[in-house]
């Protein structure tokens, strides 16, 4: 097998390369090694792939900062453009439709199906989910999990809802705090909606849950696991888990999460929205669409709307593309620390 050294910015179709491929333009079959600004289709390779641009099909790596379609990948996903279907992994701050993927989503925009996670911040409609979900916004049908802070409309779906907005129809589990017409919900149907639930004072649950609603619409819910949920007259609210995880919606859709695991973000009525998960990385998101991101491990880039991106990683290596799609790259070694 040729085997192709670091930094080698070569041209043309791959097969079965080893090594590092940095800069590399062309198709990329079967090869192994770290992929660094690479343009081309990438099918059944293994490394971590680095500001690439094409398809990724049936690969094994992490990816950061990727654009294009991914089909059956393993790995974690940092800031991707793309859809993406079968895939396993985290994916954070990536942007396309998902189907059938599973791993923990948080601030992923685009619609999900038949997928499988956590979902934190996240925008798009979500059908046949099966996690937990908090402060997002979309539709959902056919969705297994707890739902936190989330707008949209519910249909189908079994899990407790704390302070949402929408119409929920066929729904199995207590509904706190949610605002909207409700329709063949099975379990409490809580405070908040004008039709369901006691229009003031306090009631004690059979499980030994306790819920207050007042009568201009405000209220609180304590559960029998010592979760506690609050919301106003105006829309906002808060809850706190058992597990101490926590999160804050207020009225014009902005909020705020806090997770069991120390991952902690925010999102904005305007769409803006940012997260940092357990292990120190960040990803932020403004509302015209410009993204940043800022690795544990030093490294960091950013991503324009128009296209446009850089990434320097945390050796120091950087690459950037412009909007029409040119690139260049840079050595840490071409600019040493004084």
């Amino acid at each position: 097998m040729a085997e192709q050294d670091q930094g080698n910015q070569d041209t043309g179709a791959g097969e079965g390369m080893y090594g590092d491929m940095s800069g590399v333009t062309g198709d990329m079959n079967g090869c192994e090694g770290d992929m660094t600004g690479c343009t081309g289709d990438v099918t059944g390779c293994s490394g971590d792939m680095t500001d690439c641009s094409g398809d990724i099909t049936g690969c094994e790596g992490d990816m950061t900062g990727c654009s294009g379609d991914m089909s059956g990948v393993t790995g974690d996903m940092t800031d991707c453009s793309g859809d993406m279907s079968g895939c396993e992994g985290d994916m954070s701050g990536c942007t396309g439709d998902m189907t059938g993927c599973e791993g923990d989503m948080s601030g992923a925009t685009g619609d999900m199906t038949d997928c499988s996670g956590d979902m934190s911040g996240c925008e798009g409609d979500m059908s046949g989910c099966t996690g937990d979900m908090t402060g997002c916004e979309g539709d959902m049908s056919g969705v297994t999990g707890d739902m936190t802070g989330v707008t949209g409309n519910v249909t189908g779906c079994e899990g407790d809802m704390t302070g949402c907005e929408g119409d929920v129809s066929g729904v199995t589990g207590d509904v706190t705090g949610a605002t909207g017409d409700m329709t063949g919900v099975t379990g409490d149907p809580g405070g908040g909606d004008p039709g369901g639930g006691d229009p003031g004072g306090s009631m004690t649950h059979e499980d030994g849950s306790v819920s207050t609603h007042n009568e201009d619409g405000s209220g609180s819910h304590t559960g029998a696991d010592g979760s506690v949920s609050t919301w106003d007259a105006d829309g906002g609210g808060s809850h706190t888990g058992a597990d101490g995880s926590s999160s804050t919606w207020d009225a014009d859709g902005g909020g705020t999460y806090t997770s069991a695991d120390g991952s902690s973000g925010s999102y904005s009525a305007d769409g803006s929205s940012t997260h940092t998960d357990a292990d120190g990385n960040s990803h932020s998101m403004d509302a015209d669409g410009n993204e940043s991101y800022q690795g544990a491990d030093g490294s960091s880039g950013t991503m324009n709307a128009d296209g446009s991106s850089t990434h320097t990683d945390a050796d120091g290596n950087s690459h950037s593309m412009d909007a029409d799609g040119n690139e260049s790259y840079q050595g840490a070694e071409a600019h040493p620390a004084p």
